[in-house]
């Protein structure tokens, strides 16, 4: 990662790109370089050698395993939800210890 006056330049599989108005640097340099990893681990698993189609399979991998992530969160927030919502309905409910207190309660004060 280069960062010169015209913007912040990273190289993925032997070609620099040069991206301006970058808020987190750092996060477009590890970005590159997961991308680079990715080429190169399809480039040996299918022995693909033309770097427009490694870069179009990494692309659709990673989009895949974005989608993947997505979906689990979207699932998660949807589990979060219910199980708040069954608490506030289990809490806003009196049951029929909270109706009646009994004489065994220590903290009953008569």
């Amino acid at each position: 990662m280069e960062q010169t006056n015209d913007g912040i330049t990273v190289g993925v599989y032997g070609n620099s790109f040069t991206f301006t108005n970058v808020e987190n640097p750092a996060q477009l340099h590890r970005a590159a370089i997961r991308l680079e990893s990715r080429m190169k681990e399809l480039a040996e698993k299918w022995r693909i050698v033309s770097p427009v189609k490694l870069a179009i399979m990494a692309a659709l991998e990673m989009s895949i395993e974005l989608e993947a992530i997505s979906y689990e969160q979207e699932r998660g927030k949807r589990v979060t939800r219910s199980i708040l919502a069954s608490l506030d309905r289990s809490l806003t409910q009196p049951t029929q210890d909270d109706a009646q207190p009994t004489d065994s309660d220590p903290f009953l004060l008569t």
